[in-house]
């Protein structure tokens, strides 16, 4: 994500956006939570948050994600598994 543009004293200063957030591209100043139903984000410095796939669901830190139980399912894109 973007701290502060170029500038004639200084370079542009970019942050890194940790797992569980990202930091969307282009001119973010922060980083973004995945938070939406089934976001998570698996890496550091990710531009975007990813879907879970079918059969899973985000860990609660959003940092991974964690297979359905037995007898449930995710269709994916989904915070819960049923």
């Amino acid at each position: 994500f973007l701290i502060a543009r170029c500038s004639p004293e200084a370079d542009t200063d970019c942050g890194d956006c940790l797992a569980g957030t990202a930091s969307m591209g282009g001119d973010a100043t922060e980083c973004t939570s995945c938070t939406k139903p089934g976001e998570y984000s698996d890496t550091d410095k990710a531009s975007a948050c990813k879907l879970a796939p079918a059969g899973t669901k985000p860990s609660e830190n959003r940092t991974t994600t964690e297979l359905c139980p037995k007898n449930f399912f995710s269709i994916g894109a989904n915070d819960t598994c049923t």
